[in-house]
């Protein structure tokens, strides 16, 4: 049975009251909750990603309000449901400051995104949330709120003008306004590729390595590039274990889904 009308306003209104409004137009405007007996309240969750976030991030907040508003604290019971939880209009996130996009040249290193110069429109405020992309929007946020913590690596996949530069952009975006000093690397995995060449031909790999390896985070759009370069691969591969053991964030894209991806390294898979 759903709580009354009421009830379910007051809880929807104290939440916006005490949360980030970003936060409660992505995850909280469509929130349902049915009261299931014995002091149990069960809050529906599309997916397991939503229910997880909801669990960690909301239950406090939650009980906080049914205490302030009701003057008990049920248990809450955050569960897998075929309903939907989640906004029928695109969440307006708060405005976050842009950085002036740069004009380095390829791989170098700078902190400031390196190789590819960032949209200063491409940032959280102005993509555009629907029901095919409202998922890897929120993963992307948790990822720039929580670098390393928070779904690392994240792989956005998705055909192509759909948004997948927008989004690593915005993350960008994000990380710098919180912390200029962040050493972060954006880049094409093409601009990857030819780096590495480079460095091959030249003899430094190892100041090629310590470069990429020495990232807060590291962003490669299109990372299908490296789909048949197989020395490519295993220096990529090697770069991704590296920050990946050392806790630090990995961000990729690409146009097919990784299981579609022919002749990749396995492990890299």
């Amino acid at each position: 049975m759903k709580l009354q009308d009421q009830k379910k306003t007051a809880l929807l209104s104290h939440l916006e009251q005490h949360l980030d409004r970003r936060v409660f137009d992505t995850w909280c405007r469509r929130l349902e909750f049915n009261d299931i007996g014995d002091n149990r309240v069960q809050i529906p969750a599309p997916n397991v990603f939503y229910r997880d976030w909801l669990e960690r991030e909301l239950r406090r907040p939650l009980e906080a309000a049914f205490q302030v508003l009701f003057g008990v604290t049920p248990t809450l019971l955050f569960e897998i449901s075929d309903g939907p939880a989640l906004p029928e209009t695109p969440p307006v996130p708060a405005a976050i400051p842009t950085v002036p996009a740069p004009s380095p040249s390829a791989g170098e290193e700078v902190r400031q995104p390196s190789t590819l110069s960032l949209n200063p429109r491409y940032t959280f405020e102005n993509f555009v949330v629907g029901p095919s992309n409202r998922m890897a929007f929120a993963a992307a946020m948790a990822v720039s709120e929580a670098p390393g913590r928070a779904y690392n690596p994240l792989f956005i996949h998705g055909g192509v003008g759909l948004g997948k530069t927008h989004l690593l952009q915005a993350v960008c975006h994000a990380l710098l306004a919180r912390n200029s000093h962040t050493r972060l690397f954006y880049l094409s995995c093409e601009n990857f590729v030819n780096d590495y060449i480079s460095a091959v031909r030249s003899g430094r790999l190892d100041p090629f390595r310590s470069k990429y390896r020495s990232a807060d985070v590291l962003l490669v759009d299109d990372i299908h590039f490296l789909v048949g370069k197989e020395a490519s691969q295993e220096e990529f591969f090697h770069t991704f274990n590296a920050l990946h053991l050392a806790q630090k964030q990995l961000i990729l894209s690409s146009d097919q889904s990784a299981k579609d991806f022919p002749t990749l390294n396995e492990h890299l898979l």
